[in-house]
Order: C-alpha cells, then sequence, then structure tokens
C-alpha cells in the first residue's frame, strides 16, 4: 500500500473527491427517494381523475406528461387531440388555435369544441387551458373534459320543457276549442232529429256534425303530441290507421314510390290507443320513405297468424320497404335512444315505437340487409269485438230525473239543455259554480245529479264540487272538460259516485253514462 507522501496530487485529489461525492449521494438519498414516491403518488392519484390532462411544451407542442384518461380518450379518438383540432374547421376550434398561439403565461381559458374523428360520432369536449412555467421553461396545461352525453341530456332537457311549454299552451287552446265544438255538435245532433232521414237538410247537419268531429280529432292528437291526454283503451281497426298513414304519406312522398295496403281481413281488433299505434305506423313509413334513395315501394301487411289451438289471438303488421337496408351492427342498436342512421335525425322516434308496442303489450322486430330493404313486424294481441261496441251506435237509452247543467259557456247549457229534455230528464241549467252552489244550499236535493265543467270563472270545478259534495255527499256527479282526466280532475274521479265525459261528445255517450248513473 502507498503511503500518503507517495501518492502524486492527482491521485490524492481524485480519492478526495470521490470520498465527497459518496458523502453527498448518501446524505441526498433518503430525499430522493421519498420525492420519487411522492411524484408516484401524484402520478397515481392523476390516472384516478375521470377527465384528460395533458401537458405539452409550448415551443413545439410536444406532449410531455398526460394521464391514463388522457391516454384512453387518444384511443378512441385515432389520433393525437391537436392532430384533430388542426383538421377541424369550426369557428370553436379556430378560437382554440388561436388561444394556443397567443396565451399569455397565467392565462386561462375554457371552451367546448367538437371534433369529428374518421368513422366515428362527433365528440363534444370541454377545454380548460392553463399557461405555466417550471424551470424557465414555458407549458401549457390542458384539462379535456368528454361532455358529449352531458350535452344531449341537456338537449333533451331542453326539449322536454320545450313539449311541456306546448303541452300547457296546448290545453288551454283544447278546452277552449272543446267547448265551441261541442256546442256545434249538440247543436248538430239535436237538428238531426228534426228532418226526416231523406231529407237535404239533414245531410247538411250531418256535414256540419262530422266537420265538427274531425276538428275534436285534430285537438285530441295535439294532446297526444304534448303527452297531456291519458292513453285510451278501445277496439282499434289497424287497416283503417294504415289507410290513414297512408293518406299523410301521399302528401310528402317522392311519386316514384307506390304504397302498398295488403289487408288480411281482420275479424278482431287490437285494444289500445289509436292515436298512439297510428303516431308508430307513421314514424316506420316515414324512416321507410328516408331509405329509399329514388324509386321503390312501401308495403303494409296485415294478418291474423294461425296460432297454437289455446294460445291467446294475434294480430300482426308487416311495414317493408324496398330502401337500402342496415347491416348487423346498426339493427343491434336500432331501438336505442339517440342512435340514429339518418344525417338530421333524432335517434327517438324508433326509440317511441318500441315504447308504444311494448305500452300496448305487443313484440317488434326488424329483417334487414344492406341493399334489400328492411321489414319491420309488429304483433299485438287481438281481441274479438262486436260491431256495436266498436261504434258505439245504438238506440239512445231514455232516463228520468233532474240534471243540473254547472258550465260558463251559454252555448253548451243551451245545447245540452236541449239534449236532456229529448231524452226524458229534467235540466237545470247554472251558468257559474257559485249560483249552483246557492241552489243546493237553499235545497240539497235540488238536483239527481250534476254535469259540471272544470274551467269557470269566480269559483272552478274543484271548488264548487267540494261544496256541493258538503251539501250532498251521495250526490253523483259527471265532469265535463275539455282538458284530459289528469290533475284536478283525477282527484275528482277518486271519489264515490263520479264519472268523466270529455268534450265535445257525442249524445250517445252522455245516454248511456246518464242511464249508469241513474239507472232508476
Amino acid at each position: 500500500m502507498k503511503r500518503r507522501s507517495d501518492l502524486n496530487r492527482e491521485e490524492l485529489r481524485n480519492r478526495i473527491i470521490g470520498m465527497g461525492e459518496n458523502s453527498l449521494r448518501k446524505s441526498y438519498l433518503p430525499a430522493l427517494k421519498q420525492r420519487t414516491a411522492q411524484l408516484e403518488r401524484y402520478k397515481e392519484l392523476l390516472d384516478q381523475v375521470s377527465d384528460a390532462i395533458c401537458l405539452y411544451r409550448r415551443r413545439d407542442m410536444r406532449l410531455e406528461n398526460s394521464n391514463r384518461a388522457a391516454q384512453t380518450l387518444q384511443d378512441e379518438l385515432g389520433e393525437d387531440i391537436f392532430a384533430l383540432l388542426n383538421s377541424c374547421e369550426t369557428d370553436e376550434c379556430d378560437q382554440l388555435r388561436h388561444w394556443l398561439e397567443a396565451g399569455q403565461p397565467g392565462s386561462h381559458f375554457r371552451k367546448v369544441f367538437r371534433l369529428k374523428p374518421q368513422n366515428s360520432l362527433p365528440v363534444s369536449l370541454d377545454c380548460t387551458l392553463s399557461k405555466v412555467e417550471y424551470d424557465n421553461e414555458a407549458y401549457l396545461a390542458v384539462l379535456f373534459r368528454d361532455v358529449t352525453q352531458q350535452l344531449q341530456m341537456e338537449e333533451q332537457l331542453f326539449q322536454n320543457r320545450k313539449m311541456e311549454a306546448i303541452g300547457q299552451l296546448a290545453g288551454g287552446i283544447a278546452h277552449d276549442f272543446n267547448n265551441m265544438l261541442s256546442g256545434i255538435i249538440g247543436a248538430a245532433e239535436y237538428l238531426s232529429d228534426h228532418f226526416p232521414e231523406a231529407d237535404e237538410n239533414r245531410e247538411m247537419v250531418s256535414l256540419i256534425e262530422n266537420t265538427a268531429y274531425n276538428a275534436a280529432e285534430l285537438t285530441r292528437k295535439l294532446l297526444d303530441f304534448s303527452r297531456k291526454e291519458r292513453l285510451q283503451s278501445v277496439p282499434v281497426n289497424p287497416d283503417s290507421l294504415i289507410h290513414e298513414v297512408i293518406a299523410i304519406l301521399k302528401r310528402s312522398i317522392n311519386k316514384k314510390i307506390s304504397i302498398e295496403h295488403e289487408s288480411g281481413g281482420l275479424t278482431r281488433r287490437i285494444i289500445g290507443d289509436p292515436a298512439q299505434l297510428q303516431n308508430a305506423l307513421l314514424n316506420l313509413a316515414i324512416n321507410a320513405r328516408d331509405a329509399i334513395d329514388d324509386k321503390g315501394f312501401i308495403r303494409f301487411k296485415t294478418e291474423e297468424p294461425v296460432i297454437p289451438e289455446g294460445s291467446a289471438s294475434l294480430i300482426r303488421i308487416t311495414i317493408s320497404d324496398s330502401g337500402k337496408g342496415m347491416d348487423t351492427e346498426e339493427l343491434k342498436k336500432i331501438f336505442n335512444p339517440f342512435f340514429t342512421t339518418k344525417a338530421n335525425g333524432t335517434g327517438l322516434g324508433l326509440a317511441a315505437v318500441y315504447n308504444t308496442v311494448k305500452t300496448h303489450h305487443g313484440i317488434i322486430s326488424v329483417k334487414s340487409e344492406p341493399g334489400k330493404g328492411t321489414s319491420f313486424i309488429l304483433t299485438f294481441p287481438s281481441e274479438a269485438v262486436a260491431d256495436s261496441e266498436e261504434t258505439g251506435q245504438n238506440a239512445l237509452p231514455a232516463g228520468t230525473g233532474n240534471v243540473m247543467v254547472i258550465d260558463d259557456e251559454p252555448g253548451i247549457r243551451k245545447t245540452t239543455g236541449k239534449i236532456l229534455a229529448s231524452l226524458g230528464y229534467t235540466p237545470g241549467l247554472k251558468k257559474s259554480g257559485m249560483e249552483a252552489v246557492q241552489a243546493f244550499s237553499l235545497d240539497p236535493n235540488a238536483a239527481d245529479l250534476i254535469l259540471l265543467d272544470m274551467i269557470m270563472p269566480e269559483m272552478d270545478g274543484e271548488e264548487t264540487f267540494r261544496e256541493i259534495r258538503k251539501r250532498n255527499p251521495t250526490l253523483p256527479v259527471i265532469i265535463s272538460s275539455g282538458f284530459s282526466r289528469e290533475g284536478q280532475v283525477g282527484l275528482i274521479l277518486k271519489e264515490e259516485k263520479t264519472a268523466f265525459l270529455p268534450k265535445p261528445y257525442h249524445r250517445y255517450d252522455l245516454a248511456v253514462l246518464l242511464k249508469k248513473m241513474l239507472p232508476n
């Protein structure tokens, strides 16, 4: 071993430096390990965040670091976010690129922009930008949040609120309009009895009556559209619905597209809501029309399929087209809300059709191939219905008793009074709830039954009902309104000896209900 005196100056210097490095390494190693562990924890924490976080070097926009969500988002988009941004031509993307180029340290920007990756649906990203500096190097911290589903939900909420506003407007219009139609229909039905069967005047009166009922049907469809009307449960002839759908289609369809109807001579009926079923068939027919590029056909077919003995009877409706068809992947998503193959579609039409079929306890299936068209098959339970039950036209049942009509519309009071008298009842006409309550205050048996409107000034139908029932708790009450049977009407109908008669109504419906409420 060399003695210290034998070491030259250079060797001695190297030994001293080595001892210093070892000493420094030993002193900083614990701190370095602690710092590394802390960085790993931060990295793990950022990987748990659902938002995509990226750190770009400002001078060349090189990605320095990112969390797991950013890597997942980039995989879903198929390419780098900023590469997509540079190919984007919307105003939002132009503004975002300007921010990237002109942003100052400490600036903070936030914007939602849409990207359209190749072979994918548009993606809406909420982007938050922050300029930061570290070791004299400028960086851009970017947080991306996929808000595509959130924006869809906001749009749906907006549509729901809009529909609610339309519903409120429709309800007000329906009440006033149905009041007018009630007077017209009542007067027409009363007049028709005063002319012989072959009289030309009776034919004109029938024309007035039928036109008024067509107008009433439009009002009911408006209420159906705004979802303010409870679904009906009546016998429905699918062939009749198809005739109506075809009449609507012919106004808006390319003349090169033929519309065919193959009826199976149905003897049974679907029990359900005709407006909802018609909307479902119309939706399917419009989809078929849109799937045909130039010329082709749309075919409706109805049949009563042969079933095993003891099974429930069915009605099958098939809507076929010669359009472009769908592939297997599209068929898997066809009834999903918001899924659409149309450029401007909402993706809600077939979802509504599916809901209508299920509401009517039916089954819907689809057959389609690319280039070979599409067939939708709707199968519903059916019932045998007597002609009188479907048409509702029998001899008018007469009766006796005092019936008080409470309505603020003079035309309705007058025509209803005439109809009641022709049926054998003694009418009492009151123009307000207060006038009717005063009559029952003087005599609790002022009437055997009341026919009550819901919307009246000073005292509405519900308050009138409560006050009269205080004076005569067992009095039968028929609520007649242009509104639906929801809300206030629904509360009243929970009481005993109550019934609902929607305006406008046939005198036959009034006669049957009166006979039911006053059997003796």
